[in-house]
């Protein structure tokens, strides 16, 4: 399937980083190396939305059983501004160990049903 044209432009970073890869023979092509890169990000997001729909299932059911558990968007907005400001107070990033934080949070549901 022919592909749509686009023109990019990119920060001086990106276009080195592209350009690097083709010399190196990694790619064949800068569009090569953007489509690898766009590839990652879909992979990437769907399996965002696939551990998503599995750790919290599906939101539309939720609320669909009860509208009245749904949450106002503009409450959603304010709680994560207020949890972005918050970590950004708690200072620089640190590794997060993702399957103890998902137990955790295991464990503190099923103490709350």
């Amino acid at each position: 399937m022919p592909g749509h044209g686009r023109t990019v432009t990119l920060p001086p970073d990106l276009a080195d980083y592209v350009e690097a890869r083709v010399s190196a023979g990694a790619f064949a092509s800068a569009e090569a190396v953007v489509r690898a890169g766009l590839e990652a990000l879909q992979d990437r997001d769907r399996k965002l939305e696939e551990w998503l729909t599995t750790e919290l299932g599906d939101p539309s059911e939720a609320v669909g059983a009860d509208p009245h558990q749904g949450i106002p968007p503009g409450a959603v907005l304010d709680e994560l501004r207020r949890r972005w400001a918050e970590g950004r107070a708690s200072g620089p990033a640190r590794p997060v160990d993702i399957e103890a934080l998902t137990e955790g949070e295991r464990r503190r549901h099923a103490g709350s049903g």
